[in-house]
């Protein structure tokens, strides 16, 4: 999850709006905030994402974490089941924390295989091509533990959010025509 994986290009088109170019790490959560604000709408109750209008009229946005995910399959556990391992990078403006998952030789619980998570860390600004690990060098150790605790905080508040959805969706009635709808599309 490195610059040349995650800096793609975001184009937005807005009628009425001079062309720019925004060299601001931006997410694709920030789409729905900023298409709601772009159009006049009432902006979304507990969204994660920010309003990059602001970016487009020539400002800035405040300094903020961004998150991203890849989640690699990793085998197969007991029964056949998909492993499924969460690697994650945290972004600010100066340093990104890597964490894979890697196979740590043990078990888990349920008999599948356990990971543990490696971090790396770079610093963006001396770096910008994320070739020189920097999580081991002393001198940034306060760096790598306030990347570390903003991880979790931001993974358990990933979760809390996930949980309340699932018991939103378990209490919204599930018509069999939504049902086959989402069949359809490959949910299941």
């Amino acid at each position: 999850m490195h610059e040349e994986v995650l800096h793609v290009p975001l184009l937005i088109h807005v009628p009425g709006m001079k062309a720019a170019e925004i060299d601001a790490p931006v997410s694709l959560i920030d789409l729905a905030p900023t298409l709601l604000e772009l159009t006049g709408a009432e902006p979304l109750r507990d969204v994660q994402g920010t309003s990059l209008v602001p970016l487009l009229r020539g400002g800035e946005l405040p300094e903020r974490l961004l998150l991203s995910q890849d989640c690699p399959p990793a085998g197969k556990g007991k029964g056949g089941k998909p492993i499924l391992v969460t690697h994650s990078a945290l972004i600010t403006h100066r340093w990104k924390l890597l964490r894979q998952m890697v196979a740590s030789g043990g078990v888990d619980r349920d008999g599948d295989p356990a990971f543990a998570p490696v971090d790396e860390l770079y610093d963006l600004q001396s770096d910008p091509l994320e070739l020189h690990d920097v999580a081991a060098e002393p001198a940034n150790g306060g760096a790598l533990t306030a990347a570390r605790a903003s991880l979790e905080r931001m993974l358990a508040s990933i979760e809390k959010t996930a949980e309340q959805a699932r018991a939103n969706h378990a209490a919204a009635p599930m018509t069999e025509s939504l049902n086959d709808d989402l069949h359809q599309l490959g949910y299941q």
